[in-house]
């Protein structure tokens, strides 16, 4: 797990009063992580089941890997959305769909 991660996870359980060692944090498996990646990677838990996460995968590599290439994906895809189409992508559009439709009256 890379340090930036178990920070992110500290803090993240530091906020609910948690640590990565807390006994309140009930255990979860690498199944839990696998059906909730993308609810946890976005952060669309509750405080309850991201603890609980977080707990597994500051000790699990594979589900650290697993979540951190997930991060990485929606980081890459951020970053890619950020660019504009052309402004004349808008009026070959326009003109494709009025020959379609002029083709299939």
């Amino acid at each position: 797990m890379s340090e930036e991660m178990r920070r992110w996870l500290e803090s993240t359980l530091e906020e609910s009063g948690n640590s990565l060692d807390s006994p309140d944090v009930s255990p979860c498996c690498c199944d839990d992580i696998v059906d909730q990646l993308f609810e946890y990677v976005d952060r669309q838990l509750s405080e309850v089941q991201e603890s609980r996460l977080n707990a597994h995968v500051s000790g699990c590599p594979e589900c650290a890997e697993r979540t951190e290439a997930e991060s990485h994906v929606r980081e890459i895809l951020r970053r890619c959305c950020q660019e504009q189409a052309p402004s004349t992508l808008r009026a070959r559009i326009v003109s494709q769909i009025e020959v379609y439709r002029r083709t299939t009256s």
